[in-house]
């Protein structure tokens, strides 16, 4: 028999080396190398987060599980900053394409 297709949403970051994956409906992470890891390691714990609820008997009070709402406005916060500098600079870089410009590349050594 085959299951029922769930829709969750979920937020990949990238911190540091790595990049984290979090399930907003259920309060899950995980991370991986890639954001294509960090997605398929979330799947697994998702998965195993729900076997759990449903073999602990506790299903209605684990699922759903949001993330606290605190967590929610950190990401928010970020996805607006970041959406800021977006704009900001796609003006520069138009506003770089209306004067001419002279690059001048001033190679460094060090002694």
């Amino acid at each position: 028999m085959k299951g029922k297709e769930i829709e969750l949403n979920c937020i990949i970051e990238k911190e540091g080396e790595i990049f984290s994956a979090l399930c907003l409906e259920l309060d899950v992470a995980s991370c991986g190398n890639t954001p294509q890891e960090a997605a398929e390691n979330l799947k697994d714990a998702i998965v195993s987060y729900l076997d759990y609820a449903v073999a602990s008997g506790k299903f209605e009070e684990y699922v759903p599980r949001p993330v606290p709402r605190n967590v929610l406005r950190q990401y928010k916060e970020r996805a607006q900053n970041a959406s800021e500098h977006r704009e900001r600079l796609r003006r520069e870089l138009l506003d770089y394409n209306k004067i001419p410009h002279k690059i001048v590349f001033k190679p460094r050594y060090a002694c």
